[in-house]
């Protein structure tokens, strides 16, 4: 998973989100949904790995961790080829997948 930021609109920089939480791969053949929280502006990126549902999260400015939220939820298995959707109201972040 890539991050691609710019503080400016004219510096970008590229960071490898999986390799600093060493964490697994995303599956390419499924999307990646991102969004901040308010009030506290914490990034939150929900990606697919084979058939779970990842969580990226930084807790701090240069601070990430992963959590692979099926085996943290025991929630559905998502279909292979399944889209994500999702969004945030205030700290609570909602996300939606298919299920096997």
């Amino acid at each position: 998973m890539i991050q691609l930021s710019s503080g400016n609109n004219v510096r970008w920089i590229g960071s490898d989100l999986t390799k600093k939480v060493k964490g697994p791969l995303a599956n390419p053949a499924q999307g990646a949904i991102a969004f901040a929280t308010t009030p506290n502006k914490q990034i939150h990126v929900f990606y697919a790995v084979g058939t779970h549902i990842n969580q990226l999260f930084q807790a701090a400015p240069n601070k990430w961790q992963n959590f692979d939220l099926t085996d943290e939820t025991d929630g559905g298995l998502a279909f292979y080829n399944g889209q994500m959707a999702g969004f945030s109201i205030g700290n609570e972040q909602h996300v939606y997948y298919l299920a096997q």
